[in-house]
């Protein structure tokens, strides 16, 4: 065979081969398709830029309270948006650096004396803020990549007064309630009217105290006042008159009963409660109400 019909025999091999190839399907196309896009996608994302230590620090407290979710204990949560202020004590650590540990209660002016950093105002600051204070401190020319940790020893205070067996000022636990605090407390006394519970919130003045129940949250630098129960006041034709503790429900017959009844002269009809703070009084009836405070005289009958 000459050269030229060699040449002639390849290009209609070349001209007749694409024709017997059968063209992909539709679907074969989606499918090279979708793998071309999936492969960009991995290479977009092995390009986005890694995340550093500020960027976890400035996750907005809501997100991380959502956290409850994965079972975040309560006392963790309890401190990621608590502020310091004086009373509490805490640790500082960083990692390898054991001069650089410490332990310290803050006090009224709310600063830290910190080596190296010096004078940090601590008060008001969560303790992922200040964790963070310090590690962007240290890594300004003194450490490579420090790794600082700020955790509470000591919470401040919270106070309790009223009618309770040992009023006073106690040191706060996460999950403080009323409840716990009148048992650290020694206990209700036996005065304590337990629908009169109030609560000064810390920063608050003592004008803006809100009644509670008994399940309300306290947190530190908040102040419980339990009220008491009160007395009434009873004279005249009954056999043991005098002071009594008020009671929850109380009428006028239940009062004469606690005084031990009338006497053999008394006017059961002449009976005059005088309400608390003031000069005059009411004819009493038995199914009257009694209040706190509230004074009844029996008369004598002139017959």
């Amino acid at each position: 065979m000459s050269r030229n019909k060699i040449i002639i025999f390849k290009l209609l091999v070349l001209c007749f081969v694409p024709l017997l190839t059968p063209a992909p399907s539709l679907a074969e196309i989606t499918v090279m398709h979708a793998l071309d896009m999936s492969v960009q996608e991995n290479k977009a994302v092995s390009h986005q830029p890694k995340l550093d230590n500020i960027d976890v620090i400035s996750t907005p407290i809501v997100a991380r309270v959502d956290s409850r979710i994965s079972g975040l204990n309560t006392s963790v949560l309890d401190t990621l948006d608590y502020k310091l202020d004086a009373g509490d004590a805490i640790a500082i650590r960083v990692f390898g650096e054991d001069s650089l540990n410490i332990d310290v209660e803050l006090d009224g002016t709310g600063v830290v004396h910190y080596p190296f950093l010096g004078k940090l105002l601590v008060s008001g600051l969560s303790v992922s803020s200040l964790s963070q204070l310090i590690s962007n401190g240290l890594a300004d020319g003194y450490l490579n990549d420090p790794q600082v940790n700020v955790s509470i020893i000591k919470y401040r205070s919270f106070y309790i007064s009223g009618q309770v067996n040992n009023p006073g000022s106690y040191a706060y636990e996460p999950g403080m309630n009323v409840n716990k605090a009148i048992t650290l407390a020694g206990g209700l006394s036996g005065l304590a009217n337990e629908g009169d519970i109030r609560v000064v919130y810390e920063g608050e003045n003592q004008s803006d105290a809100i009644k509670v129940t008994s399940n309300a949250e306290i947190h530190p630098g908040d102040a419980i006042t339990i009220g008491e129960l009160g007395y009434f006041f009873i004279d005249g034709e009954v056999e043991n008159p005098g002071r009594y503790v008020f009671q929850s429900g109380l009428t006028l017959r239940k009062a004469i009963a606690l005084a031990a009844g009338f006497t053999e002269r008394a006017a059961r009809s002449k009976i005059l409660i005088i309400p608390d703070s003031r000069s005059s009084g009411k004819k009493g009836a038995m199914s009257d109400m009694i209040q706190p405070g509230d004074s009844i005289t029996v008369e004598e009958s002139l017959f």
